[in-house]
């Protein structure tokens, strides 16, 4: 369980969110996860989701269609506010704002399909929304041996052009998050974080094995202590819409 000593983000490729609900909600409340980013969550705009306790931030595909997106979940009690969100055949991105002592972070979740075209505009783009300080976690579909991969890819190597000339930081597990089901394909990291302005905090990434999938979501742990805001009782938990941080 996280104490106030820590942050707990989840980062994980869901391969479609709801049909995970159930056993997401037992692995929120057992480890306490704080921040959640979501890829590849297959929402379209009659899809509903909700988590007791955690406020759900979404962008689904721009052709409303059961395919790609992502989504962020938040802690309620964390003090935070929404961010604007990207959503192209190329990249989609859902992201947050939450409040420390003295700055902020914003907090991304991000996922770039295969076969796509992504170019370095578009990430540059991304990471820029995102201020002087923040955690983008996803499924970037991007290889490169700087962040564990056996190998780099075209656009591998475009996100790595982007990391290095931004002075950007990446934070990837030890293991593999991606575990093909074809035997012509071997397991890689397709999942991590590119960071910002965050150097001097600890932290420690690894992989999970709670989820059911082909990919293994990871749990990103940080020395970050963010502001908590009390939560009034309540005798039955109310999905909570909307944000009452939110910038005006």
């Amino acid at each position: 369980m996280n104490t106030n000593r820590s942050l707990l983000i989840l980062l994980w490729n869901c391969n479609g969110l709801t049909p995970h609900r159930n056993e997401l909600d037992v692995i929120f409340h057992d480890k306490r996860i704080d921040v959640a980013l979501l890829a590849d969550t297959h929402f379209t705009n009659r899809s509903h989701f909700y988590i007791p306790d955690y406020v759900t931030y979404r962008t689904d595909h721009p052709d409303c269609n059961a395919h790609w997106g992502t989504a962020v979940l938040v802690r309620r009690q964390l003090s935070h506010y929404e961010l604007p969100a990207l959503s192209s055949n190329s990249l989609q991105s859902t992201a947050v704002s939450i409040l420390f002592f003295p700055f902020s972070i914003s907090f991304a979740a991000v996922y770039c399909p295969p076969n796509q075209n992504l170019t370095e505009v578009q990430l540059t783009s991304l990471f820029h929304s995102l201020g002087p300080r923040f955690i983008s976690g996803g499924d970037y579909n991007c290889k490169h041996p700087l962040w564990g991969c056996r190998l780099a890819t075209p656009r591998g190597r475009i996100l790595h052009r982007v990391i290095t000339s931004n002075n950007y930081s990446f934070i990837s597990p030890d293991s593999p998050t991606y575990w093909p089901s074809r035997t012509n394909r071997l397991p890689d990291i397709l999942d991590f974080f590119v960071t910002s302005g965050i150097r001097s905090v600890y932290s420690t990434a690894h992989v999970l094995h709670d989820l059911s999938s082909d990919r293994s979501p990871v749990l990103l742990t940080t020395s970050l202590v963010p502001i908590e805001i009390p939560l009034p009782p309540t005798l039955t938990p109310v999905p909570q819409i909307g944000n009452p941080f939110k910038k005006p």
